[in-house]
């Protein structure tokens, strides 16, 4: 069976972003799943598509079944109906979590061109956030330390947006009151 796996945290950050993804992942026949931290029944088989990467961290802890990014899977759609942002230009922020998984670096990047976007690298892939920050733990800073980190981190951004397809990175750069986007809101716009 194929599954897509929900992310909590990307509903809570994007609500609009998340409903239409899910919408969209029943028009393609995958079953949705709820919470990746509660009780599942995957079988070795199965196909479970994601967006979040905690989420891919956390069910290789209790499942054999293929985990596949959900970037793959919407990269590959012939049909889907990619909105056209003409050429405006935004930095890319890579997540620290994705350095390993450069099929998915490489189908957010083709998306990115579908959607007519002009994108900057960041060449920054040391950090999730505040999660990890050139290296560091971090789960334990205050969120006035948090801001005070990115704030420097964001200034390299002058006044581009940036687009993230990590929560966490996302998150972390709004807390420095720098504009950043989660893809899956470009893809799926309001």
């Amino acid at each position: 069976m194929k599954y897509f796996q929900t992310s909590c945290n990307l509903t809570i950050l994007t609500p609009h972003a998340s409903k239409s993804v899910i919408q969209y992942a029943r028009g393609k026949d995958l079953k949705i799943n709820g919470c990746c931290l509660k009780f599942n029944t995957f079988k070795e088989k199965d196909e479970i598509f994601y967006v979040c990467q905690n989420c891919r961290i956390e069910l290789k802890k209790v499942t054999e079944a293929a985990l596949t990014s959900f970037y793959l899977f919407l990269d590959q759609d012939k049909n889907f109906p990619w909105p056209d942002y003409q050429g405006k230009t935004f930095y890319i922020q890579d997540c620290f979590r994705d350095m390993e998984h450069i099929e998915i670096q490489e189908a957010v990047r083709s998306i990115l061109r579908k959607m007519n976007i002009h994108y900057i690298e960041s060449g920054v892939q040391d950090m999730c956030g505040t999660m990890y920050y050139h290296g560091q733990r971090t789960e334990n800073w205050s969120e006035e330390k948090k801001k005070e980190s990115m704030i420097p981190y964001v200034q390299q951004f002058d006044d581009i947006l940036v687009i993230t397809y990590c929560n966490r990175c996302r998150k972390d750069i709004l807390l420095a009151q720098h504009e950043a986007y989660h893809v899956l809101e470009l893809i799926f716009p309001e």
